[in-house]
């Protein structure tokens, strides 16, 4: 057994490792978001059709579904460094060969390596957040990691909106891959104590009703996610007619408000002033009501009700980290977290293939109105579960 001497260093070490992890989660989400919210744009402008579309984004959101548990598990026993520094070079394989290449084929494989770097990036990052111990402030720590990730997503939005409306599209693509090679001295983390964690034990934490319930709350809130990588940038140009800089604007300005949102509801959390259950709903309900009503075709009005959309995007994202960090232990945290947001992935893979012919077919705010409807189910059935199988904010 660990003296208390030992277990007090040991926090020090993982809060260091997570101190050092903030930059490098900046970076990466800076760097997606340059180009990825706009891609369908680009895809669009060099002649691919709504369903191309459509699949080459919903094949970069399936490759996380069948490695996202692997990763999780490698995490688990044995590193996080490695399985970070491999991400990065797939993305930015990833970004050069957009950047160079051209043709619906040739860019099949590119969005199924792209998918994968990007998801052993962000499952590394995510192992390493909830195997930071920080008692009493854990609404604290997720929310600043929501907070980092947003804030750097609306930078990237913003900055790549000016880079895109200035540059080739392709050009910036190059540059970016380039830049994310220069990531890798960043992600340097003490290496793990080996572990020996047998895969029946993630299968005796998942399955059961509690988990099992949440995970379905956040398949379904995850399908406007979908909606949003397929039609999102197409409806800003098309139905708003807005110019790449204007875009970047719009999207960057109202992701501020996820971050935020998501921090101050998580240090609530902690002080016990709103319960998860409370925040999950309000925000899932916020998130389909406003993701309808942004569809308003009047520019300074949808962008008025994006914020609300957002806001509820953060109170949704802070309570599932803290609601996953309830229902798991932290030696297994890695593979049975991964398992968890795999759900989420799959929805957003159902969404992408759903509401992308949808858009192309029916105009880019029916995605979103049909997955704004589908959100405000799924508040409502969160409080069906939450109420059937007796699932508490604790465990």
């Amino acid at each position: 057994m660990k003296r208390p001497e030992e277990k007090d260093d040991e926090n020090k070490g993982d809060a260091g490792d997570f101190r050092r992890a903030l930059p490098l989660l900046f970076l990466f989400a800076l760097l997606w978001s340059f180009i990825f919210v706009l891609m369908p744009i680009y895809l669009s402008e060099i002649g691919f059709s709504g369903y191309e579309i459509g699949l080459l984004v919903a094949l970069y959101a399936i490759t996380p579904v069948f490695v996202s548990f692997p990763t999780g598990v490698i995490n688990d026993r044995w590193t996080i460094r490695l399985t970070m520094i491999a991400g990065i070079c797939m993305v930015s394989a990833f970004m050069l060969g957009l950047g160079f290449l051209k043709g619906f084929i040739v860019f099949i494989p590119l969005f199924f390596l792209g998918g994968l770097g990007n998801n052993l990036e962000e499952v590394s990052i995510r192992t390493l957040l909830y195997k930071t111990k920080m008692e009493g402030k854990e609404g604290k720590k997720f929310g600043l990691y929501n907070l980092v990730n947003s804030t750097a997503r609306s930078a990237g939005l913003f900055i790549g909106g000016i880079l895109i409306f200035m540059l080739d599209f392709s050009l910036a693509l190059k540059i970016i891959g380039i830049l994310y090679l220069l990531i890798i001295p960043f992600a340097s983390f003490r290496p793990l104590a080996k572990r020996k964690v047998r895969l029946a034990e993630y299968k005796k934490d998942f399955l059961n009703s509690k988990v099992v319930s949440i995970g379905i709350i956040m398949f379904l809130f995850a399908l406007h996610w979908g909606a949003e990588a397929t039609s999102f940038g197409l409806f800003l140009r098309n139905n708003l007619g807005l110019d790449m800089f204007m875009v970047g604007v719009y999207s960057s300005v109202a992701l501020l408000f996820l971050g935020f949102t998501a921090y101050f509801f998580g240090r609530r959390i902690d002080r016990g002033k709103n319960k998860m259950k409370n925040v999950f709903f309000a925000g899932v309900l916020f998130s389909g009501v406003f993701g309808i009503l942004y569809t308003i075709p009047i520019p300074w009005i949808s962008f008025l009700f994006r914020i609300p959309h957002e806001m509820g995007d953060g109170m949704a994202s802070i309570a599932m980290y803290f609601w996953i960090s309830k229902l798991f232990g932290t030696e297994r945290i890695g593979g049975n977290s991964s398992l968890m947001f795999t759900l989420t992935l799959l929805g957003q893979v159902t969404g992408s293939l759903v509401f992308g012919p949808i858009g192309y077919v029916m105009g880019y705010q029916m995605p979103f109105i049909i997955s704004g409807a589908t959100t405000i189910i799924c508040a409502f059935l969160l409080l069906t579960f939450v109420r059937i199988f007796h699932i508490s904010e604790v465990s």
